[in-house]
């Protein structure tokens, strides 16, 4: 069975899009997992994933494959933490054709490959397939909504089916529903804001290594491309 891919896209920025990436694939048990940043210029999961300082290859590296990529010599080259191994943005980027390539490659080898997407303008549509999934993360405030608005359009002629995640205070939770009707997606549930996972970042703990908020969510997801990605502990 080739692997699926969950793009995670943020309707605005500093919506954690990186962090709830890393989630998932800290919580898949399917073996092997890999991170990919969507921004393969600029993008830097490789921090996230508290894997930056290791050596490996990066977006840029790729710059110049053609052809079919070989996703089992990709993977073992890529920098790795406990959990899944991560290709992070860099040394030039990557264009789309190398992209879409690599992750063809690594659908072959892995059981899981995340896309931390950030802008829904790094995502290439042809890397989707109908049993992928596109999880969107929206804040709840009004310009929050606009943007999710600006994008709802776009995101919802993709291959893949898209669910919403919305970010905010606790106790939020039950607007999801109100925005989930009004851009017509449906809403996975509410992740809501948690001062420890920014510390836990400071710290270089890795989101999944500890129990947080987005566990649930993080097994939803799992949940709705294949019961069996999903970590039981």
């Amino acid at each position: 069975m080739e692997a699926t891919v969950i793009a995670v896209i943020g309707a605005s920025g500093g919506l954690g899009c990186s962090t709830a990436a890393a989630h998932l694939a800290a919580r898949a048990s399917a073996r092997p997992v890999c991170l990919l940043d969507g921004d393969t210029d600029a993008g830097a999961v490789d921090v996230t994933a508290g894997v930056d300082h290791v050596l490996g290859p990066r977006w840029g590296d790729f710059g110049g494959l053609r052809g079919r990529a070989d996703g089992a010599a990709i993977l073992s080259a890529l920098p790795a933490g406990s959990r899944y191994a991560v290709l992070a943005g860099g040394r030039g980027g990557a264009p789309a054709e190398v992209v879409q390539a690599v992750v063809a490659g690594l659908r072959q080898i892995c059981g899981l490959v995340v896309v931390d997407v950030g802008r829904h303008r790094n995502l290439t549509p042809e890397l989707l397939r109908p049993d992928d999934l596109v999880l969107v993360l929206t804040g709840l405030g009004v310009r929050h909504l606009a943007d999710l608005d600006r994008i709802s359009d776009d995101v919802g002629e993709l291959a893949a089916p898209v669910h919403l995640i919305t970010r905010g205070p606790k106790g939020l939770g039950h607007l999801g529903e109100v925005v989930a009707t009004h851009v017509g997606l449906p809403v996975l549930g509410h992740w809501s804001d948690d001062a420890g996972v920014a510390r836990d970042l400071e710290r270089g703990v890795s989101p999944g290594a500890r129990r947080r908020g987005f566990d649930a969510l993080a097994d939803a997801a799992l949940d709705l491309v294949r019961r069996d990605l999903r970590r039981s502990a």
